[in-house]
């Protein structure tokens, strides 16, 4: 779904996916807050259809964590530093709250999420026009 996917890719699924949260790795931490979109192609087992989908989300908390674990005592007896020769990730943890899928006739359907994201899917910054369709107001729903 080319409206799901942003010219600023943020990382990728992590190990842990639910519908409603999924861990997510990228190479700085992602800001808390920041809305997040998952695009997914998904093989319904029930009905046999590929299914697009557009995951919907914000961050809900980051961190920093070294690539190789470091004991305590390792680095009181270091007498080199090793500050900056270990590689770091950031994992960030993403609430997914909503699931745009566009059916084979077009139309558009904002749902709540029921498949989790696949490990390894492209986590983009979620685009003005995703979030537009989940928070304008329609004038005539007044």
């Amino acid at each position: 779904m080319d409206v799901c996917s942003s010219a600023k890719r943020l990382g990728i699924v992590g190990n842990i996916a639910k519908p409603n949260w999924c861990e997510i790795y990228s190479q700085s931490p992602i800001p808390v807050g920041t809305y997040i979109s998952i695009p997914l192609e998904y093989l319904n087992p029930v009905t046999g259809d590929v299914e697009h989908h557009c995951f919907v989300g914000v961050i809900s908390s980051n961190k920093y964590q070294g690539s190789v674990p470091i004991s305590p005592s390792a680095m009181i007896n270091a007498s080199v530093s090793i500050e900056g020769l270990l590689g770091t990730f950031s994992p960030a943890y993403a609430t997914i709250f909503a699931d745009i899928s566009i059916a084979s006739g077009g139309s558009i359907e904002v749902k709540t999420p029921k498949v989790p994201p696949r490990p390894g899917a492209a986590v983009f910054l979620a685009s003005s026009q995703v979030l537009q369709m989940l928070f304008s107001r329609n004038e005539s729903s007044i």
